[in-house]
């Protein structure tokens, strides 16, 4: 059966840390998670009433692991999959 940590650690290689360059519709983003996504999940990271830059800056590998297994994987139900190449595919296609 797949497993989520084998993606989670191949999106944080991926994707790095804080990024936020032009050509990149996706704005300001922080280990491959945009604002945008972030908003979407509606989770205040500073608790000031607002969901913007600065929250989007203070997110962790934890945060990351969190978003994926619970608003991706589970999504598809990634963990009655056998394939590990086809999982990581759905689950990042979403």
């Amino acid at each position: 059966m797949a497993s989520r940590t084998p993606l989670i650690e191949k999106i944080l290689a991926w994707e790095g840390g804080l990024s936020n360059h032009a050509l990149d519709h996706g704005g300001l983003t922080k280990h491959g998670i945009t604002l945008r996504t972030w908003q979407r999940v509606g989770y205040d990271k500073d608790d000031d009433y607002d969901i913007d830059d600065h929250d989007l800056m203070l997110i962790t590998r934890n945060d990351v692991a969190w978003l994926l297994q619970t608003h991706y994987w589970n999504r598809w139900r990634g963990d009655e999959i056998e394939n590990q190449s086809v999982a990581e595919i759905l689950v990042d296609w979403l």
